[in-house]
């Protein structure tokens, strides 16, 4: 069975005891939660003693998850204090480790109970990867993770070949991108340029490039084009997924799932049922709770233009049709494509006035135009000036990165089922 070593369980007392913002009843029965949960842990407790620890113990995380889980979504994320953070990934990492103690290992093919317990566990370190900061669980729930992931594959390779789903489904061609008369095109480079010329060229004045089948060597490109490889290495993993048309749309939601039930839900079967709900990965920081998957996608050397303490790797993942509506990011974004197509377009930031970005509340990056605009569908009543805007844009395929210069305004459609990863530096 997994289990922390003593000198982890130290560190995270000693964080726990440094938590000063946190109320003293909480720090009493989270240390009172780690010593309950060292007996479930120790190999010579006898099973009766087990068992009713670990009915203490789960009983104790569930209280604490749910204190901090009310705290963390009490205002903005960023407001939260990491000690808060940290009280969650380590209920979280408590959680986990419960449902794996659960399972029974000796069983050639794991149970529905087993299987059961299994995701429960996946979705429990997830969330304390997520929204749990920095600080000594976090790397508690990366090896737990990684515990989790080698048992996951075992249990694949013991499922009968007829069972294992596929969700690879053919690439479509791309289609080509009609030019409007108020585009013109985006400066275009078929070789990654050195430090000096991106800087000097592109990054200090502001203007995006195309970079033409830079990174068709990511080992990204090659294993990521068959989706199957990513419901086998991270396939039970929880994941946030915004199911909509757009974030702008009163039909929009969110919702936590594993991979691969969205990969065999809204991907797979996209092409036997075009008309189901549009859903997608969008913009996760997928590589920081994975970090298997971050060895396939090498960060670019001109991303050293920014400060690399700042570097933020996001993945998309999404159906054919989906619609990014125009926007500004916060970041410069190196956006790189690594599987189907993307049909870009870019409004610099002296259009805005013209763009009619939302006046207040959260949205004030983002156009109030909705529609999909590479069609040519803007009402013309309602936004007049919307048309006299000039932009450039082109087709991003995989291996193609395009650099995204902050406050450029930027509408993407998929063109193909896609991955796609933003590099976000300052």
């Amino acid at each position: 069975m997994w289990k922390p070593s003593e000198d982890d369980l130290t560190a995270a007392e000693n964080a726990i005891t440094r938590a000063s913002d946190l109320p003293l009843e909480v720090r009493r029965s989270l240390k009172q939660c780690l010593d309950l949960w060292r007996t479930v842990a120790e190999e010579n407790t006898d099973d009766e003693c087990k068992s009713t620890s670990r009915e203490d113990v789960k009983s104790l995380a569930d209280e604490l998850s749910a204190r901090a889980w009310e705290r963390l979504h009490s205002g903005p994320y960023k407001d939260v204090s990491l000690s808060c953070r940290q009280l969650y990934g380590l209920t979280c990492l408590i959680q986990s480790s419960l449902h794996l103690t659960s399972l029974k290992s000796d069983a050639p093919r794991p149970s529905d109970q087993d299987e059961q317990q299994l995701q429960e566990a996946f979705r429990a370190v997830d969330l304390g990867l997520i929204m749990g900061g920095e600080g000594p669980q976090r790397q508690l729930l990366l090896d737990l993770a990684n515990h989790l992931q080698q048992l996951s594959e075992q249990w694949d390779e013991a499922e009968p070949p007829a069972k294992r789903q596929r969700t690879q489904g053919p690439l479509e061609p791309s289609v080509a991108i009609p030019t409007a008369a108020s585009a013109s095109s985006i400066p275009t480079l078929d070789a990654e340029p050195d430090l000096e010329t991106f800087l000097v060229q592109f990054f200090l004045p502001k203007k995006p490039v195309l970079l033409r089948g830079v990174f068709r060597s990511w080992p990204a490109v090659d294993k990521w084009r068959d989706f199957s490889y990513l419901r086998k290495v991270a396939g039970r993993r929880t994941v946030p997924v915004e199911i909509g048309s757009s974030y702008i749309e009163d039909d929009w939601t969110q919702r936590l799932m594993p991979l691969r039930e969205f990969l065999d839900t809204y991907i797979a079967t996209q092409a036997d049922h075009p008309s189901a709900a549009v859903a997608y990965m969008a913009q996760h920081t997928l590589f920081d709770q994975v970090p298997q998957l971050a060895a396939d996608i090498p960060i670019p050397a001109i991303t050293a233009c920014g400060d690399t303490s700042t570097l933020i790797r996001m993945a998309w993942i999404g159906p054919k049709g989906t619609v990014s509506p125009l926007h500004t990011d916060p970041y410069e974004n190196l956006f790189a494509q690594v599987r189907g197509a993307k049909y870009v377009r870019l409004y610099s930031p002296e259009e805005t006035p013209r763009l009619y970005p939302f006046k207040k509340g959260i949205l004030t990056n983002t156009s109030s135009v909705q529609a999909d605009i590479r069609d040519g569908s803007v009402d013309a009543a309602k936004f007049p000036e919307f048309g006299k805007a000039s932009y450039v844009d082109c087709e991003v395929g995989a291996g193609d990165a395009l650099f995204i210069p902050k406050g450029w305004w930027h509408f993407i459609k998929s063109l193909d089922a896609s991955i796609s990863v933003s590099f976000w530096f300052e």
